[in-house]
């Protein structure tokens, strides 16, 4: 397409790759947008989003000011929803600062908590990032569930390596990296059902409930919901460093997390108790 001098063209859909525009002429976003634009009488409204190379030469062309051009609220047949909704919290910015009343606060007596760095130490500043912050040091008697579960977990897994090796050695190198792949999801998924069976059996000796309680041994709701807290974080740990984005869902639906199938927490950590998502 060529357009030649002292020429105006309202449809941009008109001008494409390998056009020539010549001097002297006003390339309008006018009916070019999905939201046609007229000019009507002495009325005018635009297409949105408006061109900002061609701002320029709408406002010459229209004899427009750039305050004017951006005025299209009370336009008939048009209103762009989010430049009224801007419009208005300007204006009622402009009327909040008019009507300031200056309030001087004076604050008396602040207490300071004073902290002595030098008590502290590692283990006081630690953040257990699976779960819930709240959780800050573990009792080493909840790490012992792990030994019942790594230990039914490996025993399938041995299972499996058992029967397999008992073929020809052809068929075993054939299909080792098959197995090699199999005997690690095995492993993940014998450790999720067992984590799962003793989660229920620690439900059932003291039901989980909301509220409020203080996070130090000793409290029971605390401790089971530490012992809880570590029953869960194994089998997510696993799903967490699974290559398969989907199973990260299977183990959060699975340990008490109420998601549809459509979510998904790639790259993300969550508590497994008393969450809705999605």
């Amino acid at each position: 397409i060529k357009v030649g001098n002292n020429v105006t063209a309202a449809a941009m859909c008109q001008i494409g790759p390998g056009s020539e525009i010549h001097d002297d002429s006003f390339l309008l976003p006018l009916a070019s947008t999905n939201k046609h634009s007229v000019l009507k009488g002495n009325n005018y409204y635009w297409g949105i989003p408006l061109r900002k190379i061609f701002r320029k030469k709408t406002m010459e062309y229209l004899d427009l000011t750039p305050k004017e051009l951006e005025i299209n609220a009370n336009i008939a047949g048009y209103t762009d929803k989010k430049l009224v909704q801007k419009l208005k919290l300007e204006e009622s910015r402009e009327t909040l600062i008019d009507n300031t009343v200056n309030v001087e606060q004076v604050i008396t007596d602040l207490d300071k908590s004073k902290i002595d760095i030098s008590e502290l130490k590692e283990e006081d500043l630690a953040i257990d990032f699976t779960t819930s912050s709240a959780i800050s040091r573990v009792n080493s008697k909840f790490l012992a569930v792990y030994l019942p579960i790594f230990w039914l977990a490996g025993l399938i897994t041995s299972i499996l390596w058992y029967s397999y090796l008992q073929g020809d050695l052809i068929n075993i190198l054939s299909y080792l990296p098959l197995i090699i792949i199999g005997s690690i999801y095995l492993f993940i998924l014998a450790c999720i059902i067992f984590s799962k069976l003793l989660l229920i059996l620690v439900n059932l000796i003291h039901k989980p409930k909301e509220g409020i309680f203080k996070a130090e041994i000793g409290d029971t709701d605390f401790e089971f919901w530490a012992l809880r807290t570590e029953l869960k974080k194994i089998a997510l740990w696993f799903m967490r460093n699974s290559p398969l984005p989907w199973t990260d869902v299977f183990a959060l639906k699975l340990f008490g997390v109420d998601m549809d199938a459509s979510s998904h927490l790639n790259d993300a950590w969550c508590d497994a108790e008393f969450i809705k998502f999605g």
